[in-house]
This record gives C-alpha cells, sequence and structure tokens, in this order.
C-alpha cells in the first residue's frame, strides 16, 4: 500500500479533504492530490510531517500500514503513540503553566531540534530501504522477464 492510498484512506477516515488537510497543513492541495495520485513508497519528508500533524498520526504510520489491517484499528494504535509524543509547543506551554522550568527556552528548542533531526534521519532510513526493497522486486522481476523471453 503506497502512502497515496493510506493518506486517502486516512483523509476519509477524519472526515475532512484535500483542501482543508492542505490549508491546515500549510502545503498547497496539489501536493496533495500529487501524493495521492501517485501512490509511491516515498514522498516530501517535510511535508508528511506536517500532513501527519493534522491528521494526529505519527509520520510513520504513512510507511508502516499493514495492508491487511483495518484502517480503524490500525490508526488507533498509531494515535496511542503520537498522543505519548505531544508536541513541542504543547510540551513547552504545559511546563510552563504547571510550573516554571529548569531547562532555557533555547535549551528547549535545542533538544526539540536535535529530535526532529533524528526523526528525519530515521524516515530518511526508511525510504533508503524501502528503495533498496524496490529495486530487488525489480530485479527479480527483470529475471523472470529474461528468462521467460528464452
Amino acid at each position: 500500500m503506497g502512502i497515496g492510498t493510506v493518506l486517502n484512506e486516512l483523509i476519509k477516515f477524519r472526515n475532512t479533504n484535500v483542501n482543508e488537510l492542505a490549508r491546515n497543513a500549510n502545503v498547497s492541495p496539489q501536493t496533495i492530490y500529487a501524493i495521492i495520485k501517485r501512490d509511491n513508497k516515498k514522498a516530501d519528508i517535510d511535508v508528511l510531517l506536517k500532513i501527519s500533524k493534522v491528521l494526529k498520526v505519527n509520520v510513520d504510520y504513512f510507511f508502516n500500514n499493514d495492508s491487511n489491517i483495518d484502517i480503524n484499528d490500525n490508526l488507533l494504535k498509531k494515535e496511542v503513540s503520537f498522543e505519548n509524543n505531544a508536541s513541542f509547543v504543547d510540551n513547552m506551554l504545559d511546563n510552563y503553566n504547571d510550573k516554571p522550568s529548569k531547562k532555557s527556552l533555547d535549551e528547549l528548542i535545542e533538544e526539540e531540534d536535535k529530535k526532529q533531526k533524528l526523526e528525519k534521519e530515521k524516515l530518511e532510513k526508511l525510504l533508503e530501504e524501502e528503495d533498496k526493497k524496490q529495486k530487488l522486486e525489480r530485479e527479480k522481476l527483470e529475471k523472470i522477464l529474461e528468462e521467460e523471453d528464452k
């Protein structure tokens, strides 16, 4: 199942539409339509991060979605994980409102930057692995076709 299929199902599940998602994620509707139409196993990480935040799922949901699992069940599992990793701003506000923070704002921003960098690296690694899988599958198919031609 490609990212576009997962995204399309998620949009329907959330009772939203491409234009509303695009507006809330601050990306163009054409970008979202292109992701859905192409249905590739890879997409721009920054765009997926924005979309996943609006749709309230971890970005890895788009890559680790098992097509045999009902989207509702799979989404609920991912949401639990997402809710445990509240956004940086929410954490900052909670800390600020509940008690004085021992960390400076610069330290908090630096920590969040590190987390985002690690997540981006993780996603890039997932994309790389997916590319390798697709290449192997392509090579297998080419061998099969060559053998059939003989």
